[in-house]
């Protein structure tokens, strides 16, 4: 198991549909062993250790920059594929807006902005529910502040000019199967609006790489939903053809 999250985060030139169906092979294996597990006895502490990573190496795994480096673990096939979708995001908002992100991963969007744009032009404030990769985000960027929260359980958070989401919905991490794909992200683009003074900008799959836990959203539902809700609407589908674009503007 270990060297297979291993080969997984070391895939820098991997595809998206790559680094997806390598999830998909080690939930399966994990899913065949549940399934088998009444036709084994228990494992004794000398089977387990070769099955599960011992703390040095999940050490090792933290100390060789999985975590910190990998654009696998928050969703891009590689660096490039993840700059790219940022440059997507920047070229909408007005240069120096104070900006929200949905889903901000280690916050990775605000080192890029402090990179092209110089540091401390950026007022950002990163969310998102999981607790290890905000943990590396505020040990690895200087002068940034990430929450861990549900955000639609957000407090004290004050409102930004424009919420971002970068792919964020692409993926479902809640586990609330009585909410669908399309209820739970236009959920969220309604909590996005709720947070922001200026706009809404957020990026969708249209492609699902023909792998199961890749949520592709139909850009015409999504914009028919929008524009029966708010007065001033966009949806980009030119950026790029596996993904697109929904912008709100608030004022």
């Amino acid at each position: 198991m270990l060297n297979k999250i291993k080969k997984l985060f070391m895939k820098k030139e991997a595809t998206n549909q790559e680094v997806f169906e390598e999830q998909i092979q080690v939930r399966e294996e994990a899913e065949v062993a549940a399934e088998n597990i009444d036709a084994v006895q228990e494992p004794d502490a000398n089977e387990l250790s070769q099955i599960q990573p011992t703390a040095e190496e999940l050490a090792e795994i933290q100390d060789q920059g999985y975590l910190e480096d990998s654009a696998g673990i928050v969703g891009y096939a590689t660096r490039e594929e993840q700059q790219k979708a940022y440059a997507e995001i920047i070229g909408t908002i007005p240069q120096g807006s104070s900006i929200l992100d949905f889903g901000c991963g280690r916050g990775d969007f605000f080192a890029w902005h402090e990179t092209t744009y110089g540091k401390g032009n950026c007022d950002y404030t990163g969310i998102d529910a999981n607790e290890t990769l905000v943990d590396i985000g505020n040990k690895i960027y200087d002068d940034i502040n990430l929450v861990c929260d549900d955000w639609f359980q957000l407090e004290g958070v004050e409102n930004k000019d424009w919420c971002i989401n970068i792919r964020s919905n692409n993926l479902r991490y809640d586990h609330q199967v009585e909410v669908t794909d399309f209820e739970y992200v236009t959920q969220t683009i309604d909590k996005m609006f709720e947070m922001c003074n200026q706009g809404v900008i957020i990026s969708l799959s249209s492609n699902k790489f023909e792998v199961d836990n890749q949520i592709a959203y139909n850009a015409g539902d999504i914009a028919s939903w929008a524009f029966s809700k708010y007065d001033f609407v966009a949806v980009d589908h030119t950026t790029d053809t596996n993904q697109f674009l929904v912008i709100i503007y608030k004022n």
